[in-house]
Order: C-alpha cells, then structure tokens, then sequence
C-alpha cells in the first residue's frame, strides 16, 4: 500500500476586525504538503468563494464571518482551516448649525448632532479655533472675527469612525456711541446736541434713536428739544446691513426752570420823594434759588421785594434774574419813568399899588418837561388855571 502525505492549510489576515466602509480583508495562504502540489478553495462566509492562492475579499454588509481554506494535494488528501472575521458598522457623520453666520459681540453657535448612531461612540468635535469638546451635542462661542471650519469626528467602540466639516461665520458687529453736549439742561432754551460716533463694523450702518419721551429719529446726528422736565433714557440703536446690532443708552435730566413775575406800586413817579416798591412772584419748583434785580441806573440788589429811590430822572429798564441752585433762570423787564420836578416862578410889574386904580402884571417864568398846568392863587380868595402870564 501507499501512504500519501497529508497537506497542512493555514494562512492569516490582514486584520480580523474591519469597518465596513472601505473595508478590504488580504489572506495570505500558508499551506504546505511535503510533495507534491496543493489545490486551493476559499469560502469567506458570505457566499463568495475563490480559487486562488492569496485572495483578497470585501465585504458589503455588516457582520461576522466564518473564512475556510480547503486545500488538497494531487493525490486527493485534503484540510482545512477557518477563521472567523468581523465587519463592524461605520457611522454616518451628521450636523446641524443654528445659524451658520453670527455678529460677533452676540454668537452662540448651537451644533445639532443627527449622526446615525449604530455601536457605542465617542464624539470630538473641532470648532476650528483650538477649542474641542467630546459632548454629543455641543454649544460654542467664538472671541474672534473669521471664518472658522468646524468638524465632528465619529468613533466607534470598534474604531470606525466618519468625519464631517462645516463653516461657521463670526461678523464684525457695530459699536453704538455717542455724546451729548450737556446731558443736564433747564427746561427753558433746552438743546440737546447728539453726537454720532458709532462703528459699524464695515457695513453701511443705520441709526434708530429713541429720545425717550416718544420721539425718535433715524438721522446720524440728532438735535432735540424737550417740552417737559424729568429725566429720558436717550437709546442708540446701530444696525448695518450685516445684520448684527448694538445698543447704548445715556440718561438725561431736564430741570425746570423758574416762573417768575414782578409787580410795581407804580411806575410813574416825580423825583422829589420817589420811592419804587418792587413785589415779586416766583415759583422755583421747590428748588432755591436768589433773585438779582437791576433797576437800570447802576444800582442792583438781591432783596426779594426790594425798595428803590432814584436819585435822577429818567426812563428805566428794571431787570428782575432768578437763577435756582441748579443754574436755571428766569428774567423779566419792565420800564418805569421818574419825571423831573417842575420849577414854580414868576415876576410882577408892580407888587405896590394904590387901591383904587390896582392892576398886577404876573409873568410865568416858571420851567417844567412835559405839559405844565397851573393855579394861580391870589392870596384874596381868587384863583386861576390860566397857564402862563396873568
């Protein structure tokens, strides 16, 4: 009889443990006979089988896999061999972004994770700015203006893994400023100058001021005038074309101003013992205040009803000022006359006459502005308003 030698199958694999994506298993056969030549054939569990000596095999779904190698000399002695081989499932890498452009001074970026999840997995998210993160979901704010890639990379327990990558955008946003040129003012002549000194970022900017009492304007540089007193947030509102937003605000106070009047016991006086009582009417609001009168001939005071002679005749302007603590005034004038005296004289052509044939010449030399009238008394009981001689 004839003993023929028995083959020995063996062989290896490139790796037992693949992912399924791009997956590519390479066996490498290591059978051996003594003598003789061997016959190969392949089964890798999935149906497909092969003739050849070192094959190579992809598999086109997920699962394990019993890979057998028969092999047989000439004289039909055989064996076999078998491996098991695993294919693992590859995540689909998937995201979503809030809003992928954002103003810088407000950005939030919000990542929505909508991968396929199949096994366990560790996430590595990438914001494209240093900053990583390992959550599943993620949250993040940039300190930069750029354009930043963002990628999330998927990972298996079994180290098949996805990547995907996204842009995000960070806009430079506005900057709203502004002056005023007095931010305290009296009600009375209040002006309010707003200075524009905004930036915009590098877009074509567009204001929208509140001035706090129900008026706004969309002018660069605003000029407003208050009709009441209190204090107004004033708000500066900057949006460019961008899209991005900033908001300043500055209080402002008006004050009130004083009301004041003045009344005179009478504003038409000779000189000779003139005596001008001034009687003044102010409502300060409650705030204190001094009154400054200037009664037009050099002289002022700071009486609240002062009394005032002048020593020459004239017309006068009386000025009367309030200034409270807080600076507002109020002023007001009124004129008053003081006339010159009249001066009384006159001459007789004979002041010694007979009784029975007496007549007294009087000649006026008396002086006087303005329209004089006269009385004349005689010293006997008459009298007479002729104006001039008599």
């Amino acid at each position: 009889i004839l003993i023929h030698e028995s083959p020995l199958a063996a062989f290896t694999v490139n790796d037992t443990d693949q992912c399924d994506l791009g997956n590519g298993f390479i066996f490498t056969n290591n059978s051996s006979v003594v003598a003789g030549s061997l016959g190969y054939y392949w089964s890798f569990g999935d149906g497909d089988t092969s003739t050849y000596i070192h094959p190579n095999h992809q598999y086109t779904s997920v699962d394990s896999f019993e890979v057998k190698l028969i092999v047989q000399t000439t004289e039909g002695c055989e064996d076999s061999t078998m491996h098991i081989v695993y294919v693992y499932p590859t995540p689909t890498v998937d995201f979503s972004i809030n809003n992928a452009v954002q103003c810088y001074g407000s950005n939030e970026f919000i990542f929505n994770n909508l991968t396929t999840v199949v096994a366990p997995i560790d996430w590595l998210w990438d914001f494209g700015d240093g900053d990583t993160s390992h959550a599943q979901f993620a949250l993040h704010t940039y300190g930069l203006v750029d354009t930043f890639d963002v990628s999330l990379i998927a990972v298996t327990n079994h180290f098949c893994s996805d990547t995907l990558q996204k842009q995000v955008v960070t806009l430079p946003g506005p900057k709203s400023i502004f002056s005023i040129n007095d931010t305290i003012q009296c009600l009375v002549g209040n002006s309010f100058n707003f200075i524009n000194n905004s930036l915009s970022g590098g877009f074509v900017p567009h204001y929208y001021w509140q001035m706090g009492d129900g008026d706004t304007s969309t002018m660069t540089n605003v000029w407003h005038q208050y009709q009441d007193t209190g204090y107004f947030a004033v708000q500066l509102v900057v949006a460019p074309d961008s899209g991005c937003t900033d908001t300043s605000q500055i209080m402002i106070h008006v004050q009130p101003s004083p009301q004041i009047s003045f009344s005179i016991n009478d504003s038409d006086q000779c000189l000779s013992g003139n005596q001008y009582l001034f009687t003044s009417n102010i409502n300060s609001n409650g705030y204190s205040f001094t009154p400054i009168w200037d009664f037009g001939d050099g002289n002022i005071d700071s009486s609240l009803n002062p009394i005032h002679t002048y020593a020459n005749a004239g017309i006068y302007s009386v000025k009367l000022v309030v200034i409270t603590a807080e600076g507002c005034s109020d002023s007001m004038y009124q004129s008053i006359e003081v006339f010159e005296d009249p001066i009384a004289n006159f001459t007789i052509s004979d002041s010694s006459q007979c009784l029975s044939v007496n007549t007294f010449d009087l000649t006026d030399l008396s002086s006087g502005s303005g329209t004089l009238t006269y009385l004349w008394i005689f010293g006997d009981g008459n009298s007479s308003t002729k104006v001039g001689n008599v």
